[in-house]
Formats: structure tokens, C-alpha cells, sequence
């Protein structure tokens, strides 16, 4: 095998790990985007923090922006995991659109969970933007 050969192999292993990697960051997060949308049905907050939650009043429109966000953004990971191009493009609108929802969504008290699934997910939202932008799998969209 040549010297050119061989850095085409390595290159090719490199691509498809981080094909692997950047499909179980997708899975971690739908598993967290998950948790955030069935967990107010069935995890119960401690009374002070559902007190200051329910103390801020949102408008109507707010929550049903908040819920074509959460669909918009599924779908999104659909379009990621299955490297479809729009998929890219979408999830940079998707990212903006949730930091502009959370800066009108006013204060939210949160227990630590919650606090610690946020703080992975952003993690996570970080890491997937790194690599559709600046590794080979941009390559692939």
C-alpha cells in the first residue's frame, strides 16, 4: 500500500467514527428533548420551584411558537440523522430560534436534573454544530 493509499484508508476510518459519533450525539439529544417534553407529565417539582414557574405569566402565543419550535426541531434531527441537506441549514435556525425563545420566555426555576439535562443538551447542540461545520461530515449535507 502506498503512502497516498494508506492516508485515504486512515482518512475513510476517521470519517466513519465520527459518522458514528455525530448520529449517538443526535440519539442523546432526541433522548433529552424526550425527557423535557413527557417529563412535566410525570416528574413532580418541588413546590417552590412550580410556585415561581407558575407566577410568571406567558402569553398563548409564546407556548404555541414553543411547540412548533419543539416539532421544527425533531424533525430536524430526522433531517441530521439521515444527512439530508436541508438538515444542516435548519439546525443553525433551529439553535437561534430556541435562544430567542428562552430570552422571552422569562425566569424559570428549575431543579437540578433538569438544570443537568439543559446543561448536556446545550453541550451537545455545541458539539454538533462543531462537526457540521467544521469536520468531513459537513461534506455530507
Amino acid at each position: 500500500m502506498t503512502p497516498k493509499e494508506s492516508h485515504k484508508s486512515e482518512l475513510k476510518y476517521i470519517t466513519m467514527n465520527l459518522t458514528v459519533i455525530f448520529k449517538r450525539l443526535i440519539l442523546a439529544y432526541l433522548l433529552i428533548a424526550l425527557f423535557f417534553i413527557i417529563a412535566p407529565f410525570f416528574v413532580s417539582q418541588s413546590l417552590k420551584v412550580s410556585y415561581f414557574n407558575n407566577s410568571v405569566d406567558l402569553d398563548n402565543a409564546y407556548y404555541l411558537l414553543y411547540i412548533v419550535w419543539m416539532i421544527v426541531s425533531l424533525v430536524n434531527l430526522y433531517l441530521l440523522y439521515t444527512f439530508k441537506k436541508p438538515g444542516k441549514q435548519l439546525f443553525m435556525i433551529v439553535f437561534l430560534a430556541s435562544i430567542i425563545l428562552q430570552l422571552f420566555g422569562g425566569p424559570v426555576a428549575s431543579d437540578p436534573i433538569y438544570y443537568t439535562l439543559e446543561g448536556l443538551g446545550l453541550t451537545i447542540v455545541g458539539a454538533l454544530l462543531i462537526m457540521l461545520y467544521y469536520t468531513p461530515i459537513s461534506k455530507k449535507f
